[in-house]
């Protein structure tokens, strides 16, 4: 017969007597048996792990799809490659024939532009394409350090990386070797930082390349990170 004091659906606090001195319900499993010792430090491990999960990643993502376009063969690499044949949507474009002359259509640099795109994913870029040829081949722009603004700023979206690495690695910034940004209406920064062991002398202890978030609408933030692959000779 029911317990007249009790409510349907309330709990009492009369203890189960199976079980042992100190355990509750928290120890049993969603069947009503006991856990084993190795489940829950299966449970608590796993939760530790979760806890100290980072940005870290052996392969970035493709944000954006902003590499995309240079995994097939491009339009600019063809032989025989015409920019007012092939590119320029119409010789009545005054801005665009005029840096055109300005800036002659240099396929060499295009070249090396697509070629350092694709083989570093954006991070070791240092050819400027003429803004005539942005459209459909630009996706990444080398930032220029020796502009005191613009290296302060990247500076600044460097230490934005070392902080939050640092909740998982001791590195601390030793310099940016490199920056790339995207077109900024995506506000991405590809950052190539030289880093050594926090508190250590001597030399660098790695070089670490960091993808970092600084869109107008949202916060500074780091996107993923990895220590630079060591390249194969």
């Amino acid at each position: 017969m029911a317990d007249p004091n009790f409510s349907t659906g309330e709990p009492s606090s009369v203890k189960s007597p199976n079980f042992s001195i100190g355990e509750t319900t928290s120890d049993l499993d969603l069947f009503g048996k006991r856990k084993r010792g190795n489940d829950i430090k299966e449970i608590d491990s796993g939760m530790a792990k979760e806890a100290k999960k980072t940005k870290e990643v052996l392969e970035f993502t493709d944000f954006f799809g902003l590499l995309s376009i240079y995994k097939k063969k491009m339009i600019f690499e063809k032989e025989d490659f015409d920019p007012m044949v092939d590119y320029v949507a119409s010789d009545d474009d005054e801005e665009d024939i005029n840096d055109m002359k300005e800036h002659p259509y240099d396929r060499e640099a295009v070249l090396k532009y697509i070629s350092q795109v694709r083989n570093s994913g954006g991070f070791d870029v240092d050819v400027h394409i003429p803004g005539w040829l942005h459209a459909g081949l630009v996706n990444f722009f080398p930032n220029m350090m020796s502009y005191p603004n613009q290296r302060d700023f990247i500076y600044k979206l460097a230490q934005v990386a070392i902080d939050e690495i640092k909740k998982s690695k001791s590195f601390e910034l030793v310099e940016v070797v490199k920056a790339v940004s995207s077109n900024p209406c995506y506000g991405l920064v590809y950052l190539t930082l030289a880093v050594k062991k926090d508190g250590g002398e001597g030399e660098e202890a790695a070089t670490i390349q960091a993808i970092v978030n600084c869109h107008w609408d949202s916060p500074l933030e780091l996107k993923e990170w990895r220590v630079k692959p060591e390249v194969e000779a």
